[in-house]
């Protein structure tokens, strides 16, 4: 007696050998652009600091927000081109980039760190701006219970100094090359606390 179930069912399994299989219709992942290397300047100068920090409720646009921890990292793995800048005002000079290897990111555990060349003519600029801001499209968020807006995604394009931001316990200091390690280390022992500052001013006034 013949076992038809059987017999479809190996006509089936010949006829899908036959047939080509048709095309995978997901997605290819957006191409991973690496970041330029850092380029020290002939100064040996450099800004550096947290340009934002993680887990931190700061105000904004009258409301109160919170960087969730790898926020950025979609977007700095998909897109290095990052510019440094004054007060987000795009129509001024742009200090530095990635694209150029001017500017350096690095998220860690705390916050986005940052490090800027210093070229001749930028302490003129910063002008005392010893603050940090970051500009950015938010992409994926949710609401606290009590009402804080937690930015799980965002991508980020732009990075400024200063006089006040949103996040006023971020600083830019200037750092020899001679006494700075990665900027993942550096990041890891702390830099640019509210103290900084002082520094900040110190430095400027010795390089004018």
């Amino acid at each position: 007696m013949t076992d038809y179930d059987a017999y479809l069912d190996r006509a089936r399994v010949v006829k899908a050998q036959r047939e080509p299989k048709p095309p995978d219709r997901t997605p290819d992942p957006p191409p991973y652009k690496p970041a330029v290397p850092f380029r020290w300047p002939a100064s040996g100068l450099a800004l550096q600091g947290f340009a934002c920090l993680h887990e931190v409720i700061h105000h904004f646009n009258g409301g109160r927000d919170i960087f969730l921890r790898n926020c950025f990292a979609d977007s700095l793995r998909t897109f290095n081109d990052v510019f440094y800048g004054i007060d987000h005002r795009y129509g001024r000079p742009v200090l530095g980039t990635q694209e150029d290897g001017t500017l350096e990111l690095a998220d860690t555990h705390v916050g986005l760190a940052f490090r800027l060349a210093l070229q001749p003519g930028h302490v003129e600029l910063l002008d005392g701006r010893d603050q940090v801001s970051v500009a950015y499209v938010p992409q994926v968020t949710s609401i606290r219970g009590d009402g804080v807006r937690i930015i799980e995604q965002a991508n980020l394009f732009e990075i400024s100094s200063v006089y006040l931001g949103a996040m006023t316990t971020t600083h830019g200091v200037i750092v020899e090359k001679k006494n700075t390690r990665s900027l993942q280390e550096d990041a890891k022992h702390g830099f640019a606390c509210e103290s900084a500052a002082v520094g900040f001013m110190r430095k400027l006034r010795r390089l004018q």
